[in-house]
């Protein structure tokens, strides 16, 4: 099962970019392929949330999240359009007042029979330009508060 991981150094706070990690239904104002978010149930320990994308084609997934903030949020498929599993997870480390150390971590497997390589491949492009975009949203909560 292909897997991925990305760790970034950001100017940005801690508790800031969490908060964008965790507003999943802002996720379509600022991720890219991310058309709609609906948050399912939320538990004490989790959140169920439907997730719509758009890649070539439109396709849905169910995810349970977990989270331990700011440190940490990781979520499991619980069915996919698209996807056999899609596990993954953010961790965050503050490396100052406004300096976030940010590791994504993935791993997806998809119902589309394709080569495991090109699958990693698509994923691992695409972490830089996601993560920044957390980012800038991350900075535009600090600019708000």
């Amino acid at each position: 099962m292909p897997s991925t991981e990305r760790t970034e150094v950001f100017d940005v706070g801690i508790d800031a970019y969490f908060q964008a990690v965790k507003d999943f239904k802002s996720y379509p104002e600022f991720v890219k392929d991310v058309s709609n978010v609906r948050i399912i149930k939320q538990y004490d320990d989790k959140i169920r949330a439907k997730f719509s994308i758009h890649v070539i084609k439109d396709f849905d997934y169910t995810l349970d999240l977990y989270y331990d903030p700011p440190k940490r949020l990781w979520w499991e498929l619980v069915r996919g359009d698209i996807f056999k599993m899609n596990n993954g997870s953010w961790t965050l480390k503050r490396r100052g007042k406004h300096k976030t150390e940010v590791t994504y971590a993935l791993e997806v497997e998809t119902k589309i029979v394709a080569p495991k390589f090109l699958i990693r491949q698509l994923a691992a492009s695409s972490l830089p330009s996601m993560m920044r975009a957390f980012c800038e949203r991350a900075k535009e909560l600090e600019a708000e508060a």
